[in-house]
């Protein structure tokens, strides 16, 4: 879709154009650069999910500071854990990235995507030995109203500073391997509207 106004793309949704019937050996993963989208400056709204390709370079979207809207769930990211990246798409309000493989530890996009409100990460296989989480930094995400990290193998102690966010609304940390105590004080979490933490090794 183009704005009628700068003529350029804004808009580009690639949801599951592969053939459905088109058949893939397990292992097969079709690489995919992520530098094609580059000259999409005027992109705010990027969509390519359920490809199951294998996702390179994610350095190459930095230059789309218009972006708001990343959806690459149900891919596979090469080299590791969550790019740091990400935190260069300054514009960025909302990031999908179920389904992916992600190797080692998970942290947030970086500082400069303070205008973020939703992040998703559910379903996430990953891959590496240490599977643990370290969210200090999402308390820079002041905007954050949803969190999704269900289903992630995520190991460790809950951190209070995830329960601080002003205008959480949302979190999904069931299907996990949390274990210790719960650090919320819930008369001071008067936004949050929806919890789950079923599924983990909580206490108290």
């Amino acid at each position: 879709m183009c704005d009628n106004t700068t003529h350029r793309v804004s808009r580009l949704n690639l949801f599951q154009t592969y053939q459905e019937n088109l058949q893939y050996c397990e292992d097969e993963c079709p690489n995919l650069n992520l530098t094609i989208f580059s000259s999409f400056r005027g992109l705010q709204l990027l969509n390519f999910s359920g490809h199951h390709a294998c996702l390179q370079n994610f350095e190459g979207l930095q230059g789309l500071s218009k972006l708001k809207y990343l959806d690459l769930s149900c891919n596979s990211f090469q080299g590791g854990g969550i790019p740091g990246s990400v935190g260069k798409l300054v514009s960025l309000e909302v990031i999908n990235l179920n389904g992916n493989n992600i190797g080692g530890t998970l942290h947030s996009t970086g500082t400069e995507t303070k205008n973020i409100y939703s992040f998703s990460v559910d379903a996430v296989n990953f891959l590496l030995t240490i599977r643990r989480v370290q969210m200090a930094d999402f308390r820079n995400l002041r905007n954050l109203r949803e969190l999704h990290l269900g289903s992630s193998q995520l190991r460790g102690s809950l951190p209070a500073s995830i329960f601080a966010l002003p205008r959480l609304e949302y979190l999904d940390l069931s299907y996990n391997l949390f274990e210790g105590h719960i650090p919320i004080n819930l008369s001071r979490n008067l936004r949050l509207r929806e919890l789950y933490l079923t599924f983990n090794r909580l206490s108290g």
